[in-house]
């Protein structure tokens, strides 16, 4: 939780102890939703730490194509690669934005 680009837990807006108890559970609690997000992707065949996970998935993008009168398209954009192979082991097209 040191780290400055992912899951940091500094800078804390907060002034009382009640706000700042929260901060601390809603990163520590994002810290182990990545953990497990990771772990499932270790099973996948795909070995890396977090903060690369987290480089690569955010580069994946929804794009959404809006047409007037016509059907609305949706996809996803920064997928190459390995990220294009854990997003479809993972199923994060289920996750879309639904039109």
């Amino acid at each position: 939780m040191k780290d400055k680009k992912h899951l940091g837990f500094r800078p804390i807006y907060h002034w009382t102890d009640a706000s700042i108890r929260v901060h601390a559970f809603y990163c520590v609690l994002a810290l182990r939703l990545c953990c497990i997000l990771n772990t499932e992707i270790e099973q996948l065949g795909h070995k890396m730490s977090i903060n690369l996970m987290l480089d690569m998935l955010s580069e994946v993008q929804q794009v959404i194509t809006v047409f007037a009168n016509e059907i609305n398209k949706s996809s996803l954009s920064g997928l190459n690669g390995e990220v294009k192979q854990i997003v479809e082991k993972i199923n994060l097209t289920q996750h879309q934005l639904k039109l």
